[in-house]
C-alpha cells in the first residue's frame, strides 16, 4: 500500500518522498527508487506508478494500482482515463508498448533488476513483485514472464483465457 502514498498523486500527503539519490526508512525495508526516478514522465503520462524497496536481501517491486476516489466526482478524471485506456484495456490491444501500463512494468522491473530481461530463463529469487487491482495485474504480467515470486491482491483478470492474455502480450 505504501506505493498509493509515495509519488505523484499521494493518498496521503507530509511522507518523506524520494530525493534524488537519497533513500526512505520504513521499518525494516528501504524504499531505494520509484518509476519517476527511472522512467521519468513517460510513466505518469500512462498513469502507472511502481516503487522498489530492499528488504535485506530481497528486492520488492510494488505496482500500484488503480485509485481514483468515485464519491468525490473523480470517475472521469485523467486518473481514470489512463487506467482505462493504458491499463485495465491493455489486453484488448495487439502489442504492449512502451506506452502502456504493461509496457512501464517491463521497463521498471529491467531498470530495478539491472541486466535482467523477460523470458531468459533466469529465475531471478530474491526479486518479489506485488501490487492490488491493476498493480496486481501489473506484478502478475512481471512474474509470468520473469520468473520472480509474486503476491497478487485482487488482480484484475488478464481475460477468460489466461494463455490467450499470455501470447498476446509476449
Amino acid at each position: 500500500m505504501d506505493s498509493y502514498q509515495r509519488g505523484y498523486a499521494p493518498g496521503i500527503t507530509g511522507l518523506p518522498q524520494l530525493a534524488p539519490g537519497a533513500t526512505v526508512k520504513i521499518g525494516n525495508a528501504t524504499l531505494t527508487t520509484d518509476s519517476e526516478a527511472k522512467l521519468g514522465p513517460s510513466a505518469q503520462a500512462t498513469g502507472f506508478y511502481a516503487s522498489a524497496y530492499q528488504w535485506g536481501s530481497e528486492t520488492i517491486i510494488s505496482y500500484r494500482g488503480t485509485d481514483f476516489d468515485v464519491g468525490q466526482g473523480e470517475l472521469v478524471t485523467s486518473q481514470f482515463a489512463r487506467d482505462l485506456g493504458r491499463g485495465w484495456t491493455t489486453f484488448l490491444a495487439p502489442t504492449l508498448g512502451a506506452q502502456t501500463q504493461f509496457g512501464q512494468a517491463r521497463a521498471f522491473f529491467r531498470a530495478v533488476v539491472p541486466g535482467s530481461d523477460f523470458n531468459d530463463g533466469v529465475a531471478y529469487n530474491n526479486v518479489i513483485v506485488t501490487g492490488h487491482s491493476l498493480g496486481g495485474a501489473l506484478a502478475g504480467y512481471v512474474d509470468a514472464r520473469a520468473n520472480v515470486k509474486s503476491f497478487l491482491v485482487d488482480p484484475i483478470p488478464y481475460g477468460v483465457n489466461d494463455n490467450d492474455a499470455q501470447r498476446i502480450a509476449a
